[in-house]
């Protein structure tokens, strides 16, 4: 099912939004998966971007650096 969700998501059929599959990953403990795909979120500017900041289940990530830089990028932390 992921795999049909990421090749959907790089244009074989319907969108699916790139924080939907980051989640995916994350639920399955991948998370440099789901660094990939955030990263796509953000530069998309995927409406649930704006929710990595208070998002439940992106809890696990957030003691790792690149969801730090990931806040900043998305605007919702100040650089530094």
């Amino acid at each position: 099912m992921l795999n049909a969700l990421e090749d959907r998501s790089r244009g074989g059929g319907a969108f699916v939004f790139a924080s939907r599959i980051a989640l995916l990953h994350v639920a399955l403990g991948a998370n440099d998966d789901a660094f990939v795909w955030l990263d796509r979120a953000v530069a998309q500017r995927d409406p649930m971007g704006q929710m990595l900041a208070v998002e439940p289940l992106y809890r696990s990530l957030r003691s790792d650096q690149r969801f730090k830089r990931l806040l900043v990028a998305a605007g919702l932390q100040p650089a530094g």
